[in-house]
């Protein structure tokens, strides 16, 4: 069915949209076209691929790679327990200090399924895992108060970051060419960070708080998504062609395995940060009802990522080619982490009444790995301003609050260098939230 028999001749869907700077739309779809056809062949016998003594059956059908893809069964039963002591010495120094142990034991029910134009020769294979995994997380938080205006404290504690069940499952399937993997990785472990974090604190009536902190972080086994071609002979440490040939019909030499690892070096976290909150009450009317609040963090991170590439050479003296796999590692930002971050409130308080103009920002930051460094994806920097406004009624505890989020229409916007623009923008616009409140304590 050629898709210029379902061509919309709508004109208004053809014009300029985004500003016009894409270009104008070159193909349309007739979407009444598409449901009436749709509706035709699913209700038309010669079209069903089990039930039809077709020869060559038509294109519709509604069997397993249908209907089973995305059925699973995912069971996790999660225990732990922690201990934890207080101690001080003298008047000044107070630890805290204990760990806590973490144990999961999962089960992983999925189909794996190849595709096929004959439903009724399509397969399926049920697959059970079992993931599994223990933790014991030390912690120690120290607090020494050398005056009552300031402050120190220092924590070394280790936490978890535990992979998506999507991630975990033992579903692949591989498309209709037998060209394309999809495949989850139930031997991923959850990713363990090593955090120090050093601060200290000033803090006055006249001056409100300052803090200002450290902190340095570790972190193994984070997940990421990956793809590298499948062989018949693959690398240490690559699935084979072979790894895929449960169905029946495996992948052909070279397809693509989209699928998540662990990454096999640490990754390190770094940064400074500072923060300061205040209100003005020592000066006159109306000024002390001011309010003012910044903080800062400066983070530098690294995070090794494979590189990955297939090299042909020929054979001297002799036909045919020799393929040679590349397994190397480059450097780069960690997913996911701006390098700056700050935000600015100014309000203003007085008895019942309280407004707040807040300012966010958050720095780009990677937001998926390519195979190569030129296919990495970056988010833009953000900037948002939002608006709070609370005003306490005399009767029953009844508070009036707008709260009005994103008043610049800031739109969140994802980049990569290859192809010199953005990749998505996501505009949600602004957004407002205005009611009526009650607290009220009935004794």
């Amino acid at each position: 069915m050629a898709g210029t028999n379902f061509t919309s001749t709508n004109s208004d869907l053809y014009k300029e949209f985004l500003g016009n700077r894409f270009g104008s739309l070159f193909w349309i779809p007739n979407a009444g076209v598409l449901n009436s056809i749709t509706k035709y062949i699913s209700n038309e016998p010669t079209f069903d691929a089990i039930n039809s003594d077709a020869i060559n059956p038509g294109g519709w059908y509604n069997s397993y790679y249908q209907t089973l893809p995305n059925d699973y069964e995912y069971t996790e039963f999660y225990s732990a327990f922690y201990l934890m002591t207080e101690m001080r010495i003298l008047q000044d120094l107070m630890i805290v200090g204990g760990f806590r142990y973490e144990d999961v034991q999962s089960r992983f029910f999925a189909y794996n399924l190849l595709d096929g134009r004959d439903a009724r020769s399509q397969t399926y294979y049920e697959v059970i895992v079992f993931p599994k995994n223990n933790f014991l997380l030390p912690m120690v938080q120290a607090k020494y108060t050398p005056t009552n205006w300031m402050d120190i404290r220092y924590a070394f504690t280790q936490t978890l970051a535990r992979p998506d069940y999507s991630q975990l499952s033992p579903h692949y399937n591989i498309s209709y060419d037998r060209g394309n993997v999809w495949a989850g990785n139930p031997k991923l472990k959850p990713a363990q960070a090593f955090n120090h974090d050093a601060m200290i604190t000033f803090h006055d009536n006249y001056l409100g708080l300052l803090s200002v902190g450290a902190f340095y972080k570790e972190i193994e086994n984070f997940t990421y998504s990956t793809n590298y071609r499948l062989r018949q002979k693959p690398m240490p440490g690559f699935d084979s062609v072979g790894t895929y040939a449960t169905l029946g019909s495996p992948p052909k030499d070279g397809a693509m395995l989209y699928t998540y690892l662990n990454n096999s070096k640490l990754a390190f976290v770094r940064g400074i940060e500072f923060d300061f909150q205040t209100r003005f009450w020592y000066l006159p009317f109306p000024l002390d009802g001011l309010l003012l609040g910044f903080n800062y963090a400066h983070i530098n991170t690294k995070a090794y990522y494979p590189f990955r590439d297939e090299i042909t050479y020929g054979i001297p003296g002799r036909p045919g080619y020799r393929i040679v796999q590349i397994d190397s590692l480059r450097d780069g930002r960690l997913i996911n982490q701006p390098n700056e971050i700050a935000n600015l409130f100014i309000g203003y308080d007085y008895k019942g009444f309280s407004a707040k103009v807040s300012f966010v920002f958050q720095g780009n930051s990677v937001s998926y790995v390519g195979s190569f460094q030129e296919q990495d994806g970056f988010t833009q920097d953000y900037y948002r301003i939002d608006v709070s406004v609370r005003q306490m009624l005399p009767w029953y505890g009844l508070q009036l609050f707008l709260d009005v989020n994103n008043l610049n229409n800031r739109q969140n916007i994802a980049t990569q260098k290859t192809i010199g623009g953005f990749t998505s923008q996501k505009n949600y616009g602004l957004t407002l939230n205005a009611g009526v409140r009650i607290n009220y304590s009935f004794y």
